[in-house]
Formats: structure tokens, sequence, C-alpha cells
């Protein structure tokens, strides 16, 4: 017959194994998962890029509320009152395209760089076409109208000859 003391510390010593095996497995799976979620931000943080810059007009006067949007996603931000803006893209390699009403939409690569300041010039072959009017735009060639005009000298030739 077996002798039971030492089945018994047998059983004890897998025991005290298993527990230390288990105390182990839990100590290197959190270790691995505070290691991951440690170097996360720092990975997530290489993959986005940070763009700052100032969007001004070809006078120098800084243009308030320009779109800068990164092409191909939903990614983008307007200029502040002084024309500044600052953007996260998803790579150094990104297309930044700047729009504003009245002028010509920009297409600019990154190209590695931080900073990018940006010069709009007006889009006049539309201006010409658009006159608004109270709470609705008309085009130039759709108004009917009449025009007049007098000129003082007139005016008081006018008022003599009548006393």
């Amino acid at each position: 017959m077996p002798n039971l003391n030492l089945i018994q510390n047998e059983n004890e010593t897998i025991e005290k194994q298993n527990s230390a095996r288990c105390i182990t497995n839990k100590f290197f799976t959190n270790m691995h998962l505070n290691v991951l979620f440690l170097f996360t931000p720092f990975v997530y943080s290489q993959s986005r890029k940070q763009i700052t810059g100032s969007v001004q007009d070809v006078l120098g006067n800084p243009l308030i509320g320009v779109s800068i949007l990164e092409t191909g996603t939903s990614n983008g931000t307007i200029t502040d009152m002084n024309g500044a803006y600052s953007l996260n893209v998803s790579s150094a390699n990104a297309t930044l395209k700047f729009s504003y009403i009245g002028y010509e939409e920009q297409l600019i690569k990154i190209q590695g760089r931080n900073v990018i300041n940006v010069k709009m010039n007006e889009e006049t072959s539309n201006l010409d076409e658009v006159v608004v009017v109270g709470y609705g735009v008309q085009r130039k060639s759709d108004l009917t109208g009449a025009i007049s005009s007098i000129n003082a000298a007139e005016t008081l030739k006018k008022c003599l000859r009548l006393k």
C-alpha cells in the first residue's frame, strides 16, 4: 500500500508549484500588457504628425476661417482670428487642401515639414459674375433695372431757372 503521507506531500508540492506558476504567469501577462499600454501612445504619436502654420492673402493679411483638410480623410481644421492653424495628420507624406470662398483652392504636400505657411490668391474669374442681393444671390446677367445719374451743376441750373 502506498504511503498516504508521501502522496499527500507530493500533492501539496504539486499544488505549490502550480500556484507559483500561476502567479508567475499572471505577473508576466500583466507585465506584457503594461509594456504594451506603455508604448502604445508612443507608437501612435509617431504615426501622427502635427502641422502648424498660417494662411494669408497676397497682401499679407490673415485669412480667418480657411478650411484645411487632409486629403483622403475627414481630418481637418480652420484658421483662427490670426490666420493660424494646427492639424495632426496621419503621415509625413500627407497632402493638405486649403480652400476659402473667393480664393483659389491649393493642394500642398507636407513632404516632412512641420510648418506650412500659405499665401492664397483671389479667384477673380467668378467674382464679376455674382451680385449679392438682399438674402439671395443672382447672376449679374439676370438682373434688370435702370440706373440714372445726375451731377450737382445740372441740378443748380434747373433750380435757378425755376425761380
